[in-house]
């Protein structure tokens, strides 16, 4: 599994979502165009320019979080050549896709919220914080997921 915790104090929030991408961007490489991906809980993205996961922003999702969707979007098409799709969260639980990239927080994101309850990820007020983020990739058994988010 891959995590990372990050705080940047005094940076605005957009300041906070590029430096945020630009992480993010890297770790996408790594995780979701290898074509290595066989165990349960690691992920493909895109395999030879074929979308193996989507996107998925909650049903209310905020301007900075659709924003960075569509930027991490923009970069993995770029990256790949695979363009993932955007889906909020009640079209993701009807949807094939068997890895999902959760973008937002848990009081957008019912999807988040879930693995938080059901104790797959750490995101609460006090955990990573309100400066922090957080970058992990779990599996609940079926579906894999990589959270992006605070």
């Amino acid at each position: 599994m891959t995590w990372i915790h990050t705080k940047y104090r005094g940076l605005g929030v957009g300041a906070k979502i590029k430096v945020g991408l630009k992480i993010f961007a890297g770790l996408l490489f790594a995780l979701l165009c290898s074509d290595s991906a066989t165990s349960a809980n690691q992920m493909t993205g895109v395999r030879e320019g074929i979308p193996m996961a989507v996107i998925v922003v909650g049903e209310e999702a905020t301007g900075p979080e659709l924003h960075a969707a569509r930027e991490l979007q923009k970069y993995t098409a770029i990256m790949s050549g695979g363009t993932l799709r955007i889906l909020r969260v009640g079209e993701a639980v009807v949807d094939s896709a068997t890895s999902r990239i959760l973008v937002g927080c848990v009081r957008t994101n019912q999807m988040m919220r879930e693995l938080s309850e059901r104790g797959f990820i750490n995101l609460s007020a006090e955990h990573p914080g309100g400066d922090g983020y957080v970058l992990k990739t779990t599996t609940d058994g079926v579906i894999n997921y990589l959270v992006c988010g605070g």
